[in-house]
């Protein structure tokens, strides 16, 4: 089993296009791909679920038979990445 961290950001354009990635460069097969949104600011308290660019990348994800889990985190982006890739132990 392959273990991506596929962070997204708010661009649809490229959540598709960071999806079809990782299909191409990982297959479907035994890949599972934590879907990571980062939030600098949420005055509204939106959870990463809500975004267009999140959904996308599932839908694509899993219509070709990806595991994946969603999670929003706050704080700085790459500090929040990093840590959720060594937490995790993801394998890209």
């Amino acid at each position: 089993m392959t273990r991506v961290l596929l962070s997204i950001d708010n661009e649809e354009s490229r959540a598709r296009s960071q999806a079809n990635t990782v299909l191409d460069l990982f297959g479907a097969d035994d890949l599972t791909v934590d879907l990571l949104h980062v939030f600098e600011d949420n005055p509204e308290g939106a959870t990463a679920q809500q975004l267009s660019s999140v959904r996308r990348a599932k839908e694509i994800l899993e219509g070709e038979g990806v595991e994946v889990t969603v999670q929003g985190e706050s704080g700085n982006p790459p500090e929040r990445i990093i840590d959720h890739a060594d937490a995790e132990d993801v394998d890209a």
